[in-house]
């Protein structure tokens, strides 16, 4: 297991510089000299640490942020389908595979990335071009020897929806392949937590909040499990509790999503306390988060304090 986050940064950058150069390769129609083994092999790693339940990951992933959309967009779905995908019980060569898809699985957007940077509502016939991509990535992605049979298919059917309303093909329930539900999932949720030019970001209980209210869509079993999986706030996301007091959160209890492990850091009047303290909420029936707070809520002084003793 990684010893620190630092080495969890890390191994994320090695997998975004991996899921760069792979965009970079498609984006210039040099599809045959994507190098699958070594993207496999960064792949393994990560795989190795999701099975670990290597909770900073996820943490790492949605406060992350860079200029260029699709990469983060595309690993970050990685992560948490792989996450889910462990909690599924699927084997490694499956979680491969998984994962794989993961990283060509919205690919196509390359074709349209003009409008999906759009800050204004699409048109009807942008909105129909947008819809195009997964099977115009399906049908780029032939020209790419040695990828499992699985990936095109995550990357035609990660739009199509449980109760039959996605697209292409309107497939509903067990016709949708179970990858596809999985990375279909984890797209909705990772596209809601990151900011796009037509889009404020949410904070995830917000995010976890709307995938529920249109549970229709998703898979129940494979719905329940990611709750369980991400939790409702993600490591060192900061929350506010009935006391008024202020902490980040530290740890994830799977059997009760909204009573995560707190480190108490702040007291009611914003005030660094003394000397931090320790909270399951699990176990404190008279504590529970008042809200979840974004970055910029907490004083940039108490922050970059933090940040230096961390």
């Amino acid at each position: 297991p990684l010893a620190d986050k630092n080495q969890t940064q890390a191994l994320y950058q090695d997998m975004l510089s991996v899921t760069i150069e792979l965009i970079d390769k498609i984006r210039q129609q040099k599809q045959r000299q994507i190098d699958l083994d070594k993207i496999k092999k960064v792949l393994s790693r990560l795989i190795e640490q999701v099975a670990a339940k290597n909770d900073y990951l996820s943490s790492i992933s949605y406060f992350s942020s860079v200029d260029d959309y699709l990469p983060v967009h595309l690993l970050n779905t990685c992560i948490y389908s792989l996450g889910l995908g462990v909690s599924l019980g699927l084997d490694k060569p499956r979680l491969e595979e998984l994962g794989v898809a993961c990283l060509f699985y919205d690919i196509g957007l390359l074709n349209v990335y003009d409008l999906i940077k759009k800050s204004e509502k699409l048109r009807p016939d942008e909105f129909e071009k947008v819809k195009r991509h997964t099977q115009d990535a399906a049908d780029s992605l032939r020209n790419i020897s040695g990828l499992p049979q699985v990936v095109s298919i995550v990357v035609s059917q990660h739009h199509e929806r449980f109760d039959g309303s996605g697209y292409p093909q309107g497939l509903k329930a067990d016709q949708i392949h179970e990858f596809s539900r999985i990375v279909g999932l984890c797209d909705t949720y990772e596209a809601l937590t990151h900011s796009r030019p037509n889009q404020k970001k949410l904070l995830p209980n917000a995010a976890i909040t709307k995938i529920i209210q249109e549970k229709s869509l998703f898979t129940p079993k494979i719905l329940k499990k990611f709750i369980e999986t991400m939790g409702i706030y993600p490591i060192e996301s900061w929350v506010e509790l009935n006391n008024g007091e202020i902490g980040k959160v530290i740890g994830i209890n799977k059997t009760s999503v909204l009573r995560p492990v707190v480190e108490v850091i702040l007291d009611p009047q914003g005030k660094r306390l003394s000397e931090t303290r320790l909270i399951d909420l699990s176990q404190q029936t008279n504590l529970y988060i008042k809200k979840a707070l974004e970055n910029k809520d907490i004083p940039p002084d108490i922050a970059k304090k933090l940040e230096d003793t961390n």
